[in-house]
């Protein structure tokens, strides 16, 4: 996966940038690894140039003509329509257009970054084994003490951009608490989805760093099993083997009890191997209560014929069970889904939760039960904010014979056009 962060980079960096992430995207091609592009845009929504799920042929035909029409080339007709769509994408890429536009002025907020981490984790987490980010910025807005695995401020580089925007530069303690539980959030989201993070610091040039930013990619990098990269020019050289060495990745499973019996918030972790020189890329560290999945929740899945495609920003949200009750040869489960602050519900800019949600209760690959239900309200400003801080929940239940099953819900934002899956398990005895 790599992002570009339009928010957090400078354009004359950034334009750069986008030149030398085209040739890894060839190189990719060419070596048929899979990998995506994306672009965090000013609204802080990631906008996909090209995704995983397309071929390595048809990714490397839409480079060959976003490059022709970059060089005002005649492409080549009778050309696949997807193939067509992804140049076009390629070449507004290119340019800085459509949704791909860079803001040319950069501002610094930490939390669009640690919403990003979030969403790429839900985007990936039906992957299995290891998978890697590459974040592209000129800059990461907060400072990290990796050994509490807190974020303790913005750093001095953010508050030197955010000065020189006219946005206010130094954040409060509630405004650094809030960052710290969406941190932990992203971080264990991260971890859970088997995702290291490769921080990048875009720089063309010599120039001196700042090294409390350095500091803050590393400790990054070392909480979800990366590296920071901050050399000069094209850095894409570096990451030629990523695909090859997540193939290769081993999976290490920690025991239940190790959590249990971490007393701090942030619960160191060291893994070594017995080869001399050897550099070991894991996490060094995980959130007591946020890096393991807990049971009541589950993580995105494939979609399946007939369902809306998430794609690469869906709707995060979890599901709880309550305990069942009679309902005759059935019992009747209630249940809660819960969207946190993060979860962009409703989106920005409006007032309105319209949801609509749909249930399929499945049982040996049939489908014994169906429900839908929403939430269609206008919202006042007060349960607005409230929102925006603690997010929401909805309530239901779902009537059952006993058994086990695999009970899948899909949400819906009408508004947006936003969706989320979850396949969550129940057993109703």
């Amino acid at each position: 996966m790599v992002v570009i962060d339009a928010i957090h980079t400078i354009w004359r960096e950034e334009s750069e940038v986008r030149v030398d992430a085209a040739k890894y995207m060839a190189a990719c091609a060419k070596r048929d690894a899979p990998v995506s592009l994306l672009v965090l845009g000013s609204d802080g929504v990631l906008n996909p140039v090209h995704e995983y799920t397309t071929s390595s042929a048809t990714l490397a035909a839409a480079l060959e003509r976003a490059d022709a029409e970059k060089h005002h080339r005649t492409p080549v007709a009778d050309a696949a329509p997807e193939m067509v769509a992804e140049a076009f994408r390629f070449v507004d890429f290119f340019k800085g257009a459509g949704k791909f536009t860079s803001p040319r002025t950069s501002r610094a907020y930490p939390g669009v970054i640690l919403d990003g981490f979030s969403t790429v984790a839900r985007y990936v987490s039906g992957i299995p084994g290891r998978k890697s980010l590459i974040w592209i910025n000129s800059i990461f807005p907060f400072a990290v003490e990796e050994k509490q695995g807190r974020i303790a401020s913005t750093t001095q580089e953010g508050n030197w951009l955010s000065a020189a925007v006219s946005q206010p530069n130094l954040l409060t303690d509630d405004q650094v608490n809030q960052l710290q539980v969406m941190w932990k959030a992203s971080i264990g989201a991260v971890q859970r989805s088997e995702l290291a993070l490769f921080p990048v610091l875009t720089r063309h040039t010599a120039i001196s760093m700042n090294m409390e930013v350095v500091h803050s990619m590393e400790s990054m990098a070392h909480m979800t099993g990366g590296r920071e990269v901050h050399s000069v020019g094209d850095v894409f050289g570096q990451f030629l083997d990523l695909a090859e060495s997540n193939a290769a990745a081993y999976e290490v499973v920690l025991p239940a009890e190790a959590a249990r019996n971490c007393k701090s918030d942030w619960c160191e972790l060291r893994i070594t191997v017995k080869r001399s020189g050897a550099r070991v890329l894991a996490p060094q560290g995980f959130f007591r209560d946020a890096s393991v999945v807990p049971p009541e929740t589950s993580v995105a899945v494939a979609r399946l014929p007939g369902e809306p495609d998430p794609g690469p920003n869906p709707i995060p949200f979890t599901v709880s069970w309550k305990s069942a009750e009679g309902a005759g040869t059935k019992k009747k489960v209630a249940f809660v889904v819960s969207f946190g602050p993060t979860a962009g519900i409703p989106s920005e800019g409006s007032t309105e939760l319209n949801l609509e949600i749909t249930v399929h209760a499945i049982s040996n690959r049939t489908d014994k039960q169906a429900m839908e239900f929403g939430a269609k309200t206008q919202l006042p400003s007060a349960t607005l904010d409230q929102i925006r801080t603690k997010g929401f929940v909805l309530n239901n239940a779902i009537e059952l014979e006993p058994g086990d099953y695999d009970v899948r819900f899909v949400v819906q934002d009408k508004i947006s056009g936003r969706s989320g899956i979850l396949s969550v398990p129940l057993k109703v005895s």
